[in-house]
């Protein structure tokens, strides 16, 4: 049998490939420096103030107006701005944290499902994920 004929892997045939990798430069060093550095976790009460304090002053004519200077969305600004209208209390358990926070305590988005409900379960909902996440809760808070 003719190992040329049948395309046999085994037989030579007389033919060199040559393959280029090309990996990207990946600078080790600046890898580690990146890995080391915190993450700067925001409160989300205290963003909101901000973003509303900038529109007070004047620094944007309207919500479409500072989501294009902040480089977000305006459906952003809106769910950003909307926490304000959480009740005075859950505002001030959740501003007590501090900002900026040393990990992610309380998010935005879990804000952000609690905002239509009724005060008292507005507190309750808070004081409920802050437990959950390790934030000791006392009586004068």
């Amino acid at each position: 049998m003719n190992l040329q004929k049948c395309g046999c892997p085994n037989w030579s045939i007389g033919r060199t490939f040559r393959v280029a990798f090309r990996f990207r430069h990946v600078n080790k060093r600046l890898r580690v420096v990146c890995r080391k550095s915190p993450k700067i976790h925001r409160n989300p009460i205290f963003l909101a103030q901000e973003w509303q304090e900038a529109l007070n002053r004047g620094e944007a004519a309207s919500r479409a107006d500072l989501a294009r200077r902040l480089g977000v969305s305006r459906a952003r600004v809106t769910q950003v701005l909307g926490l304000l209208t959480l009740s005075s209390e859950a505002l001030r358990r959740v501003r007590v944290l501090g900002d900026p926070l040393e990990r992610p305590v309380i998010a935005e988005r879990q804000l952000r499902r609690i905002v239509h409900y009724g005060p008292k379960e507005q507190e309750r909902r808070v004081k409920a994920i802050l437990g959950k996440n390790g934030v000791g809760i006392s009586a004068d808070l």
